[in-house]
């Protein structure tokens, strides 16, 4: 089973798109992962992938006609990782 968005990204999202699909007016009704959702994926960008920066609110029709216009490549996808990873990091070291 694919691992979906959580229900805190969704919401994030939904928020931040003030519940619109990202490409009309409609409502979201679908929820469209940017970089696409896959074991290997899930390997390389685990922070990244099921995280609100990689996840586009779309209703029905936009999300099964025009999902290919909301991609991103690996060099993106490795940023964000690499940059979710440093705010992790962080998080942990708290200095005294």
């Amino acid at each position: 089973m694919r691992k979906t968005f959580s229900r805190d990204v969704r919401e994030s999202v939904r928020q931040a798109q003030h519940c619109y699909c990202k490409r009309c007016l409609n409502p979201i009704h679908d929820f469209h992962h940017v970089y696409p959702n896959t074991k290997t994926g899930n390997k390389l960008y685990p922070l990244f992938l099921h995280s609100p920066f990689n996840c586009v609110g779309l209703c029905r029709q936009c999300h099964d006609n025009h999902k290919h216009e909301y991609i991103i490549n690996d060099d993106h996808a490795m940023m964000y990782e690499a940059w979710l990873k440093e705010q992790m990091y962080e998080k942990m070291c708290i200095p005294l």
